[in-house]
């Protein structure tokens, strides 16, 4: 936390995956949801500065699910939300309110050509719209 003028400032940042109808945390290994159900408590790491920012999506970039296709050599499999949290409060008001804003960035799996001889690739996309699906239904406060 820092304060600039008389403002506070609280600056958080989580990582989510989609996959397979599963949320599953980028953060935090060990909390991921076997069931298919809504992840709670994703890990929210504390932050002050860009590199610890971008230190934390790396972390997360490195256990998500990407394959390599003919036109890109990472290609997301699943669906993400890098959600960065903001609050502010006036720092001469011991119980005034706090502020909290939130940047949700997403990245939607990739959908791949289907030729007719590809049923795998039919499949995939599928399973892919289905995590399309999903999102809609996780709500972000």
């Amino acid at each position: 936390m820092w304060q600039t003028r008389l403002i506070r400032y609280l600056i958080r940042c989580s990582y989510i995956e989609i996959y397979n109808e599963k949320i599953n945390d980028l953060l935090d290994k060990s909390n991921q949801d076997i069931k298919g159900n809504v992840l709670l408590d994703a890990r929210e790491a504390v932050v002050d500065n860009v590199d610890k920012v971008m230190e934390n999506m790396m972390q997360g970039n490195k256990i998500r699910r990407v394959a390599a296709t003919r036109m890109n050599e990472r290609s997301s499999r699943s669906h993400t939300i890098f959600r960065i949290i903001l609050e502010s409060k006036d720092a001469n008001q011991k119980d005034g309110p706090v502020h909290i804003s939130y940047l949700n960035l997403m990245d939607l799996a990739g959908s791949e050509r289907v030729s007719d001889e590809s049923c795998w690739k039919c499949d995939k996309a599928t399973k892919r719209g289905e995590g399309v699906y999903q999102l809609s239904r996780f709500e972000i406060d």
